[in-house]
């Protein structure tokens, strides 16, 4: 009668739009900022943010990743790490990135990377 959905377990982790910030600082930078949320059914571990800067032909000019500020974890192997989120917990990040003179960004993208530890 009834079909209930169960979440994969695996990290679902997604930016939060309000309050999220992308703008050019100067005129040689620019600062991202915000938010992000894991909505899945298991802890991200090592969450980053990547954000890459285009030209008008479709050629990527550069490219710079930040860990988010989220949970704090101490691995079997003794590694400790503050980029973990668990399941309906947030965490948040930022980002500066310095543009040389010469480089013209017309527009720029993100992506989010997490990966899995027991």
């Amino acid at each position: 009668e009834d079909i209930k959905e169960i979440e994969p377990m695996q990290p679902d982790i997604v930016m939060n739009d309000d309050g999220l910030i992308e703008e050019r600082t100067s005129k040689n930078s620019v600062s991202f900022s915000g938010t992000l949320t894991n909505k899945g059914g298991r802890r991200g571990d090592f969450i980053r943010v990547i954000y890459h800067l285009w030209e008008n032909d479709t050629d990527i000019i550069l490219s710079d990743t930040t860990f988010i500020s989220g949970n704090s974890i101490i691995y079997s192997n003794g590694v400790i790490s503050d980029a973990s989120l668990d399941p309906g917990d947030t965490g948040t990040f930022n980002l500066q990135m310095s543009i040389p003179d010469s480089i013209n960004v017309t527009y720029w993208t993100k992506e989010i990377k997490a990966d899995v530890f027991d």
